[in-house]
């Protein structure tokens, strides 16, 4: 099915959608989709390994699987977002068994789970009509380079320059076919259609998505694989004229690769599917139930309060709910609550791991905390005071302090936090932690 497919991981990864209109490196360039493609996915999208993932519950987000792992980090940028600044989320390594992730069996589907919630996620497409279907497709594959032409006539497009740009553009679900190794998938192919937005994917488009309006929704349908690239003009192994492409006309051409028996290329010929380029993603239809498993428990907690989920903390080292979070269940003299900011067991004197202390320097006060990275999807408040009345406990929150150190353990799931202040010039000061749960 797949001749002359190569990943879109494939070296170089050079990144964005190639156009059939233009080859305008700045057009729809990190930009949401507007007028009938408005609300079609774009702000669900975050980067992962200089690629793309989609959020799809409060904390998972899905991506290609060939991309591999090693990044700790999911950024959701600002171009994504509309907020003012990038948000950065740390993968939770102990998912899975200590996996670090999920895979779905007989795809390139990963997921991944953050600390944290995503302030959106994307709903899934879970109709098995996708053929037919207009998509807007995203991704940060190769921008559109220099033309291929054939007997003086335009052919397609070489794949181009790398600049690592996040675009959208849109394409129809031409058919569906199925691969033995990695199930069902989504294919769209490069039509010669001006003034529709028409896009083929390119190297580097790993991971980024395919969204279908359903019912007035733009829903998540697929994820990019892979594409039909490499094309040349002869069956000739090793002369140096093959080429990595768009073609919107490949007839005359031919297509596949360089073998060591040299008999890789085949022929384009009229009504073949491959005179037009093709992209192949990942069908998420075909894997919805075995999402929607890995998924649920996230979609449990985001209806739940602050302290529901406070409770189901609690319940984890066998307290039960009557253990209140201004209660102190190991004597330690840390509220049960300010464990909770710390990611500690609440049962158990916890030392040397402390949540909060205060160590005078020279010249200034520096506190250290340590506090969970999802503290503030779980409704936790946290600020340091200050008072040189212990007598009057009129504390105020601590002021000019100065974040000097910022750390992670993502196998506890928390960041150790230092800050200081200047000396203050009263004899004597008080600090405390305060710590409160949302309403």
């Amino acid at each position: 099915m797949l001749i002359g497919s190569i990943l879109l991981l494939s070296a170089p990864p050079l990144p964005a959608l190639i156009f059939f209109e233009t080859g305008d490196p700045a057009h729809n360039r990190e930009v949401a989709p507007g007028g009938a493609w408005a609300g079609s996915g774009w702000h669900y999208q975050g980067d992962y390994k200089n690629f793309l993932g989609t959020m799809i519950s409060p904390r998972h987000f899905v991506t290609a699987r060939h991309l591999g792992v090693g990044e700790t980090e999911f950024i959701h940028k600002t171009y994504f977002s509309g907020v003012a600044s990038d948000r950065t989320y740390y993968l939770n390594p102990t998912v899975n068994g200590g996996a670090g992730f999920w895979n779905i069996t007989g795809t390139d589907l990963r997921l991944f789970e953050v600390y944290g919630d995503f302030p959106a996620y994307a709903p899934l497409y879970t109709k098995s009509n996708e053929a037919g279907k207009e998509t807007v497709m995203m991704g940060r594959g190769v921008t559109r380079g220099e033309a291929v032409t054939l007997s003086g006539d335009t052919r397609g497009w070489k794949w181009g320059v790398s600049d690592k740009r996040a675009r959208w553009g849109v394409n129809d679900i031409d058919s569906i076919v199925n691969d033995p190794s990695f199930g069902e998938l989504l294919v769209t192919d490069f039509d010669e259609a001006p003034g529709t937005e028409e896009c083929q994917a390119g190297s580097g488009d790993s991971g980024g998505a395919l969204f279908i309006k359903d019912l007035g929704t733009w829903k998540l349908a697929g994820i990019f694989y892979g594409v039909d690239g490499s094309y040349d003009t002869n069956s000739i192994c090793g002369d140096g004229t093959d080429h990595n492409g768009a073609m919107f006309e490949a007839l005359g051409f031919f297509i596949g690769d360089d073998t060591a028996e040299c008999d890789g290329w085949d022929a384009v010929t009229i009504g073949d599917d491959t005179d037009e380029s093709r992209s192949f993603s990942t069908r998420i239809s075909a894997s919805a139930i075995m999402i929607q498993a890995i998924i649920q428990d996230a979609l449990d907690d985001e209806s739940k309060t602050p302290f529901e989920r406070y409770n189901d903390w609690i319940a984890e080292f066998g307290l039960g709910s009557e253990s209140l979070p201004g209660e102190d269940a190991d004597h330690d003299r840390w509220p049960n609550v300010v464990e909770y900011l710390a990611g500690l067991d609440p049962g158990v004197v916890d030392e040397p791991a402390r949540p909060f202390r205060v160590d005078e320097l020279p010249g200034k006060i520096q506190f250290t905390m340590r506090i969970r990275l999802d503290a503030v999807a779980r409704g936790l408040i946290w600020q340091i005071q200050g008072t040189d009345d212990l007598v009057a406990q009129s504390y105020t929150a601590v002021s000019g302090m100065t974040l000097t150190s910022q750390t992670q353990s993502l196998a506890e799931g928390v960041e150790i936090l230092e800050y200081e202040i200047n000396q203050p010039g009263s004899s004597k000061m008080f600090y405390r932690l305060e710590v409160t749960l949302a309403p």
